[in-house]
């Protein structure tokens, strides 16, 4: 038996993009909501089923009376279901070669008659198919003659829809120009000539709106625009003037531009550190794809907690060119690694393709992962001269005390204010590890002096040295 799907009828049809057929037994499971008229005796349910689609259904033997107005049609189809415009009415014969079928509506109480159609071949099904304008004034039904003069003469109905044909209407093609998207109220696939479309523009993290241009001008976002016409609007983003390539991945589950490749996944992102989780044996890379960087930004250094236990090089991949450095593994802080970009020819211009390939220097699979740690990356920042502790905003604070100072492992903070973020560097200015809590665990760092930079509520930005011993 076929499957009958009922869905709920929607009126504005032109605003679905798609047509449902309103004939709901269209495929003879039984004789519901079908009636004859004039016909001659031996109608009905075809039995044994014989179906057009030979799915366990069958058909209706449409039988003539010796007359021209021997019909089955179908219940009437509600006003409420309708809208004014143009339906496809279509159904399958089978029958002897000649004989004469037609399609006819019944609108609002007039019929409305289709063309004649003559079976072409004895015993295949053949579809009929005519095009009615309907008013959607009232009720509406669905009729099959059978114009065949001979008493008992019969052929075969199978497979009968009703469909509204939506509206080409004008097309709106939208493009964008830069990181972002475009929304439209209402999103179809065509209008009619007085509909309006509000536009809006969601520009990309470290992105701005900058204007439309095409059959939209000017800066007004959101915008409306009619739809008299076909029409094409360009949004355009520019990166933020305010934006210094810094990615601090600060706010949770947004990436900033970058997003991982197939062998790599991204477990977490919280508290401003995303997770990169590499599968075993397979290409590890977190990319930067679509986002320009200025070339005069040569050098890119990376904060990261490298979890692995065999994961120990990182490659930056701009092009067809590299460079690659060794890693330390098993990391119990963050860790700074610092590249000069402009060693290699492809970094030149704005650079918008900047890959990055964890991978174990051992494996027999040149350049893959072996899976046995994640990375956490904090941030990852381009500047056009390299970092150095000079670098750093130095500010004394008499009011913030370390203490024991020189320290051997835990590092005591005392600040007047809560903190926010503690930040410890070497004095090549690479950050050695990050922290959000007053006490901070120094047994990994190498002997050295190093500075501490505490972030404290309102934005209070002190800075103090201290010895490792």
């Amino acid at each position: 038996m076929k499957k009958i799907t009922l869905l709920i009828l929607l009126t504005a049809f032109s605003f679905t993009g798609f047509s449902q057929n309103l004939v709901l037994n269209s495929t003879f499971v039984d004789a519901t909501d079908w009636s004859e008229v004039q016909t001659g005796a031996g109608g009905g349910i075809e039995s044994p089923a014989d179906s057009k689609t030979a799915d366990g259904s069958s058909s209706y033997r449409v039988v003539s009376n010796a007359g021209f107005n021997s019909r089955i049609q179908y219940v009437n189809i509600p006003a409420s279901s309708l809208t004014a415009g143009d339906y496809t009415f279509s159904y399958w014969v089978k029958g002897t070669a000649g004989d004469i079928t037609r399609p006819i509506v019944r609108d609002n109480g007039i019929n409305v008659n289709g063309a004649n159609y003559a079976i072409v071949a004895t015993g295949v099904w053949e579809q009929v198919t005519e095009v009615f304008n309907v008013t959607a004034a009232g009720n509406l039904s669905v009729r099959i003659n059978n114009r065949i003069a001979v008493d008992g003469s019969f052929f075969l109905v199978d497979d009968v829809s009703f469909t509204y044909i939506v509206p080409t209407g004008n097309v709106l093609t939208v493009n964008t120009v830069g990181a972002g998207t475009v929304t439209k109220t209402p999103d179809q696939p065509s209008y009619l000539v007085t509909d309006v479309v509000t536009l809006e523009a969601l520009p990309a993290t470290h992105w701005n709106f900058a204007s439309w241009s095409g059959d939209l001008t000017g800066s007004i976002n959101p915008e409306s625009l009619l739809m008299d016409v076909d029409k094409t609007v360009t949004a355009t983003f520019t990166i933020d003037p305010l934006f210094t390539y810094d990615f601090l991945f600060d706010t949770d589950n947004q990436q900033e531009g970058w997003a991982v490749e197939p062998g790599i996944t991204i477990g977490s992102h919280t508290g401003g550190v995303i997770t990169l989780v590499p599968e075993v044996n397979n290409f590890a890379r977190f990319s930067l794809v679509g986002f320009p960087v200025p070339s005069t930004e040569k050098f890119m250094q990376i904060t990261m907690q490298n979890l692995s236990t065999a994961d120990d090089v990182l490659r930056v991949i701009i092009g067809n060119q590299n460079i690659e450095i060794p890693i330390t593994t098993s990391n119990a802080t963050m860790v700074s690694y610092e590249f000069d970009l402009s060693a290699l020819t492809t970094w030149t211009g704005d650079v918008s393709s900047i890959r990055l390939r964890f991978a174990d220097l051992s494996n027999a699979s040149v350049g893959r992962s072996s899976g046995t740690g994640n990375i956490l990356v904090d941030q990852i920042v381009f500047n056009s001269i390299a970092l150095s502790v000079n670098d750093i905003d130095y500010r004394e604070d008499t009011s913030l005390t370390l203490y024991p100072n020189p320290v051997n492992d835990v590092l005591n903070i005392n600040s007047p204010l809560a903190i926010e973020k503690v930040e410890v560097f070497n004095l090549l200015g690479q950050r050695a590890m990050i922290a959000t809590t007053s006490r901070i665990n120094t047994s990994n760092l190498a002997k050295g002096m190093y500075l501490v930079k505490v972030t404290q509520e309102g934005d209070v930005v002190s800075t103090k040295r201290f010895i490792k011993q």
